[in-house]
């Protein structure tokens, strides 16, 4: 069931968010995740003897690190990005506004 435009009264709008501290952010998860992903490869894939490891064994420790690292420095830039979107939020009033006018702010502003 979809909304009349007319019967909108205030739209929560959210301004343009600098790309450069969620850049930031998840290289610097990604960095922490890799080290967790490392420790956590050794848990899971520790090696036969003490002292030794393998080249199967360092390819599992890699990978794990590699995941680690991608899944922290993914949600680190979502979660930073998030963070600057909410604090650049700005709730527009439409009440005394024309239906034309709604209209195209609500159309500029769901643009892909």
């Amino acid at each position: 069931m979809a909304i009349p435009i007319s019967s909108i009264n205030n739209v929560t709008a959210y301004g343009p968010v600098n790309p450069i501290l969620p850049i930031i952010a998840g290289a610097g998860c990604g960095y922490l995740g890799t080290v967790g992903g490392f420790v956590v490869g050794c848990l899971m894939f520790p090696p036969e003897e003490l002292h030794t490891s393998t080249k199967s064994d360092e390819k599992k420790w890699n990978t794990a690190s590699y995941l680690g690292g991608a899944i922290s420095a993914v949600s680190g830039y979502i979660t930073v990005h998030r963070f600057m979107a909410s604090r650049s939020q700005n709730i527009v009033a439409m009440e005394s506004w024309t239906f034309e006018k709604k209209r195209n702010f609500l159309f500029s502003e769901l643009k892909p």
